[in-house]
Protein backbone atom coordinates (compact mmCIF):
# COMPACT_ATOMS: atom_id res chain seq x y z
CA UNK A 1 0.00 0.00 0.00
CA UNK A 2 2.32 2.44 0.67
CA UNK A 3 5.45 2.02 -0.88
CA UNK A 4 3.09 3.14 -4.14
CA UNK A 5 1.92 6.22 -2.94
CA UNK A 6 5.31 7.16 -1.52
CA UNK A 7 6.55 6.76 -5.20
CA UNK A 8 3.96 8.49 -6.59
CA UNK A 9 3.98 11.51 -4.42
CA UNK A 10 7.85 11.24 -5.01
CA UNK A 11 7.00 11.87 -8.63
CA UNK A 12 4.40 14.69 -8.47
CA UNK A 13 6.61 16.37 -6.68
CA UNK A 14 9.63 15.82 -8.72
CA UNK A 15 7.43 16.80 -11.97
CA UNK A 16 5.75 19.96 -10.16
CA UNK A 17 6.90 23.04 -11.02
CA UNK A 18 7.89 25.01 -7.71
CA UNK A 19 7.84 28.61 -6.79
CA UNK A 20 11.31 29.53 -6.10
CA UNK A 21 11.40 32.49 -4.47
CA UNK A 22 14.78 34.87 -4.78
CA UNK A 23 15.21 37.26 -1.82
CA UNK A 24 18.29 39.98 -1.15
CA UNK A 25 20.36 40.60 1.82
CA UNK A 26 17.70 41.45 4.33
CA UNK A 27 15.70 38.01 3.32
CA UNK A 28 15.78 35.49 6.43
CA UNK A 29 15.97 32.25 4.87
CA UNK A 30 14.50 28.81 6.84
CA UNK A 31 13.75 25.70 5.99
CA UNK A 32 11.06 23.26 7.23
CA UNK A 33 10.50 19.58 7.04
CA UNK A 34 7.10 17.74 6.34
CA UNK A 35 7.76 14.39 7.92
CA UNK A 36 5.84 11.64 7.32
CA UNK A 37 5.30 7.87 8.61
CA UNK A 38 3.50 4.67 7.84
CA UNK A 39 1.36 3.44 11.23
CA UNK A 40 -1.24 0.84 11.27
CA UNK A 41 -1.10 1.00 7.42
CA UNK A 42 -2.12 4.96 7.32
CA UNK A 43 0.41 7.60 6.67
CA UNK A 44 1.23 10.19 9.46
CA UNK A 45 2.69 13.53 9.34
CA UNK A 46 4.53 15.06 12.31
CA UNK A 47 3.14 18.08 13.46
CA UNK A 48 4.67 20.15 16.61
CA UNK A 49 3.34 22.99 18.74
CA UNK A 50 6.16 25.11 19.12
CA UNK A 51 7.22 26.41 22.53
CA UNK A 52 5.87 29.92 23.79
CA UNK A 53 8.56 32.89 23.68
CA UNK A 54 8.32 36.41 23.68
CA UNK A 55 11.04 36.26 21.35
CA UNK A 56 9.36 33.66 18.19
CA UNK A 57 7.29 35.14 15.68
CA UNK A 58 5.67 31.67 15.41
CA UNK A 59 5.50 31.25 19.44
CA UNK A 60 3.18 28.26 20.36
CA UNK A 61 1.96 27.87 16.76
CA UNK A 62 1.50 24.24 14.93
CA UNK A 63 4.14 24.11 12.58
CA UNK A 64 6.69 21.17 11.32
CA UNK A 65 10.35 20.97 12.26
CA UNK A 66 12.61 23.61 11.30
CA UNK A 67 13.95 26.76 11.43
CA UNK A 68 16.54 29.22 9.89
CA UNK A 69 19.37 28.65 7.75
CA UNK A 70 22.77 28.95 8.69
CA UNK A 71 25.53 30.84 6.27
CA UNK A 72 27.30 27.51 5.89
CA UNK A 73 24.27 25.49 5.51
CA UNK A 74 21.97 25.28 2.01
CA UNK A 75 17.86 24.80 3.13
CA UNK A 76 17.36 21.21 2.75
CA UNK A 77 21.09 21.29 5.42
CA UNK A 78 19.31 23.61 7.78
CA UNK A 79 15.56 21.43 7.42
CA UNK A 80 17.43 18.28 8.50
CA UNK A 81 19.74 20.10 11.16
CA UNK A 82 16.57 22.08 12.61
CA UNK A 83 14.80 18.57 12.49
CA UNK A 84 17.85 16.50 14.80
CA UNK A 85 17.69 19.51 16.91
CA UNK A 86 13.83 19.91 17.72
CA UNK A 87 12.72 16.84 17.53
CA UNK A 88 15.77 14.02 17.73
CA UNK A 89 14.95 12.32 14.10
CA UNK A 90 18.38 12.15 12.21
CA UNK A 91 16.91 12.16 8.26
CA UNK A 92 19.82 11.46 6.44
CA UNK A 93 20.10 8.32 8.68
CA UNK A 94 16.67 7.27 9.25
CA UNK A 95 14.34 8.98 5.67
CA UNK A 96 13.91 9.44 2.47
CA UNK A 97 13.87 12.81 0.75
CA UNK A 98 10.37 12.60 -1.33
CA UNK A 99 10.93 16.23 -2.58
CA UNK A 100 10.47 20.01 -2.19
CA UNK A 101 7.57 22.20 -2.29
CA UNK A 102 6.98 25.83 -3.18
CA UNK A 103 9.02 28.06 -1.10
CA UNK A 104 6.66 30.84 0.82
CA UNK A 105 6.79 33.73 2.85
CA UNK A 106 4.87 33.90 6.43
CA UNK A 107 1.80 36.58 6.22
CA UNK A 108 2.72 37.57 10.23
CA UNK A 109 3.74 41.20 9.66
CA UNK A 110 6.97 40.66 12.11
CA UNK A 111 8.09 37.51 9.67
CA UNK A 112 8.12 38.90 6.23
CA UNK A 113 11.44 38.55 5.66
CA UNK A 114 11.47 35.28 6.15
CA UNK A 115 11.45 32.84 2.84
CA UNK A 116 10.23 29.46 4.17
CA UNK A 117 11.44 26.33 1.63
CA UNK A 118 9.31 23.09 2.59
CA UNK A 119 11.09 19.61 1.85
CA UNK A 120 8.98 16.53 2.68
CA UNK A 121 10.67 13.45 3.30
CA UNK A 122 9.34 9.61 4.70
CA UNK A 123 10.44 8.40 7.61
CA UNK A 124 12.03 4.63 6.74
CA UNK A 125 12.85 3.58 10.73
CA UNK A 126 10.36 4.02 13.61
CA UNK A 127 12.29 6.86 15.34
CA UNK A 128 11.58 8.11 19.45
CA UNK A 129 10.79 11.80 19.45
CA UNK A 130 12.96 13.49 21.44
CA UNK A 131 11.64 17.02 21.63
CA UNK A 132 14.30 20.50 22.55
CA UNK A 133 12.58 23.43 24.74
CA UNK A 134 11.71 24.81 21.32
CA UNK A 135 9.32 22.51 21.28
CA UNK A 136 6.54 22.46 23.46
CA UNK A 137 4.50 19.41 22.00
CA UNK A 138 4.77 17.03 18.54
CA UNK A 139 1.80 14.70 17.27
CA UNK A 140 1.55 12.37 14.39
CA UNK A 141 -1.71 13.48 12.24
CA UNK A 142 -2.93 11.20 9.68
CA UNK A 143 -2.56 12.76 6.28
CA UNK A 144 -6.19 11.07 5.07
CA UNK A 145 -7.50 13.37 7.87
CA UNK A 146 -5.74 16.48 7.23
CA UNK A 147 -6.54 15.78 3.38
CA UNK A 148 -9.96 15.94 4.15
CA UNK A 149 -10.33 18.72 5.85
CA UNK A 150 -8.03 20.17 2.75
CA UNK A 151 -11.06 19.37 0.17
CA UNK A 152 -13.84 20.15 3.17
CA UNK A 153 -11.76 23.61 2.79
CA UNK A 154 -11.29 23.51 -1.22
CA UNK A 155 -15.67 22.80 -1.50
CA UNK A 156 -16.35 25.30 0.91
CA UNK A 157 -14.34 28.10 -0.13
CA UNK A 158 -14.76 27.76 -4.23
CA UNK A 159 -10.96 28.17 -4.67
CA UNK A 160 -10.62 30.97 -3.05
CA UNK A 161 -7.78 32.72 -1.69
CA UNK A 162 -9.09 33.22 1.76
CA UNK A 163 -7.12 33.19 5.20
CA UNK A 164 -9.64 30.49 6.13
CA UNK A 165 -9.08 28.22 3.74
CA UNK A 166 -6.02 27.32 4.97
CA UNK A 167 -6.99 26.39 8.69
CA UNK A 168 -7.01 22.49 9.27
CA UNK A 169 -8.58 21.82 12.68
CA UNK A 170 -7.74 18.66 14.25
CA UNK A 171 -8.80 17.41 17.59
CA UNK A 172 -7.35 19.88 19.92
CA UNK A 173 -4.96 21.35 17.40
CA UNK A 174 -5.37 24.46 14.77
CA UNK A 175 -3.16 24.70 11.65
CA UNK A 176 -3.02 27.90 10.07
CA UNK A 177 -0.86 30.20 8.38
CA UNK A 178 2.37 29.40 7.43
CA UNK A 179 1.89 25.72 7.91
CA UNK A 180 -1.80 25.54 6.58
CA UNK A 181 -0.23 27.08 3.21
CA UNK A 182 2.07 24.08 3.34
CA UNK A 183 -0.47 21.82 3.95
CA UNK A 184 -2.24 23.17 1.08
CA UNK A 185 0.81 23.45 -1.29
CA UNK A 186 1.41 19.34 -0.91
CA UNK A 187 -2.51 18.44 -1.11
CA UNK A 188 -2.87 20.13 -4.02
CA UNK A 189 -0.30 18.01 -5.46
CA UNK A 190 -1.03 14.74 -3.69
CA UNK A 191 -5.30 14.48 -3.14
CA UNK A 192 -5.41 12.54 -6.11
CA UNK A 193 -2.41 10.21 -4.73
CA UNK A 194 -3.71 9.69 -1.52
Amino acid sequence: MCSDKLTSIKQVLLDAGRIEITGDSTNIYAAVMMIIREYDNCLQALLIRRSTNDTDVFSGHMAFPGGKKHDHEDRLQAARRETLEEVGIDLIRNSILLGRLDDCNPSTPAARKFIVTPYVSYLTHDTPIEINHEVSEAVWIPINDLNAIYLDNLSKYNNEFRKEAFEYRYADYFIWGLTGRILNNFFNLTNQIL
